[in-house]
């Protein structure tokens, strides 16, 4: 039964299948949240093979691992830990429901708050400062020891390979792990071997009877009237641009709040509209840095997809009259702050002695 409560003082009692304590573990939430999400996908189903629908997890004196397979697809996602009591690894497996139920409490708590995991006999507690929940698991052997398997396909010599064959059915898997993942085949009748940061996974291969090859593809399907490029003209196709990149547009973000605030520590005293310029920047910067990274963490696509839309507005240069149009079909009244400005910059400029103009 998985229990959610306020955290306790209870200590763990020792594994059966050893005198010594489990090692007490510490990590970020968000880190604990993201491995179970990581590898979820990859679960096998409860109804054909029960002993596969679990999560296992593996904890050594540098990480926590989780682990998912249902034979077609395995996925091993990691997360850097702290021993907050020194004590033996440990392995534990966790049901479908209550790895969800997990990865659900452990979202909802602040993104670098730690957590504290304690393996207590068959369940799991995983505490903050503010809450607790405990779920039930499994010490037992588990019918799959994943590194000695990754080893094994990982160190296969690469072998002379024209066309593979996947099931597409398992692609959708991979999106839970990452944006962007490197992929390595050994060769045909070897699996996939997809890795990003922090996680690894493979997905098996299948085997194809159609005979075809690069060359008879390439029979098949270039040759035609009107496609034919001029001698020595090499094919091209449009790539994304590598400076169109949430990646690259966080970087910008950060490097202008870094800039502005060493332009606002070098303006002349007394300059109120220097430091003013380059407080602000210093902190929109900020702002659209948070946001932006923020948004890439919970939905990535989107986040790409702004980024493509951000360039495109601004290389058009109307955003200003954008902005005035959103602003006036919000119900505020742009004109107003406009000449409010300029109210202000004109009293700023406004020499000592003379009267200043009045204003609405």
């Amino acid at each position: 039964m998985t229990t959610e409560s306020t955290p306790s003082t209870k200590t763990a009692t020792n594994d059966t299948k050893s005198t010594e304590a489990a090692a007490v573990l510490g990590l970020a939430a968000a880190d604990l949240a993201r491995i179970l999400e990581q590898t979820a996908p990859h679960r096998g189903d409860h109804e054909y093979w029960p002993r596969l629908a679990v999560t296992r997890l593996d904890a050594d004196d540098r990480h926590l691992h989780a682990m998912a397979t249902d034979r077609f697809t395995i996925a091993v996602a990691r997360a850097t830990t702290t021993t907050v009591t020194k004590g033996r690894p440990w392995a534990a497996s966790v049901n479908a429901d209550d790895a969800g139920l997990l990865a659900v409490w452990a979202r909802g708590r602040g993104y670098d708050e730690p957590v504290r995991l304690v393996l207590d006999g068959q369940s799991l507690q995983a505490s903050t400062l503010t809450s607790r929940l405990t779920v039930p698991v499994s010490t037992g052997d588990y019918v799959v020891q994943w590194r000695p398997f990754l080893r094994q396909h990982l160190e296969q010599p690469l072998a002379p390979m024209d066309l593979t064959g996947l099931d597409t059915q398992y692609l959708r898997r991979w999106e839970q792990a990452d944006t962007r993942l490197a992929y390595s085949q050994a060769g045909p009748e070897q699996p996939l071997i997809v890795s990003g940061e922090n996680f690894i996974g493979m997905q098996m291969p299948v085997r194809r009877g159609d005979g075809q090859t690069r060359a008879t593809l390439a029979a098949d399907w270039t040759a035609g009237p009107g496609d034919e490029t001029e001698s020595g003209a090499a094919a091209t196709l449009p790539l994304p641009d590598p400076d169109k990149t949430v990646t690259q547009m966080t970087r910008d973000l950060l490097k202008r709040v870094l800039l502005s605030t060493q332009d606002l520590i070098a303006a002349p005293p007394g300059d109120h509209r220097a430091t003013a310029v380059h407080a602000s920047a210093a902190a929109y910067a900020w702002i659209g840095h948070r946001a932006l990274q923020t948004l890439a963490e919970t939905d990535p696509r989107l986040a790409d997809r702004l980024v493509v839309d951000l360039h495109q507005e601004l290389d058009a240069g109307d955003y200003s009259e954008t902005a005035f149009d959103e602003a006036s079909q919000a119900g505020h009244d742009p004109m107003a702050w406009i000449d409010a400005h300029h109210a202000r910059r004109a009293q700023a400029e406004q020499p000592a002695g003379e009267p200043a103009a009045q204003t609405k």
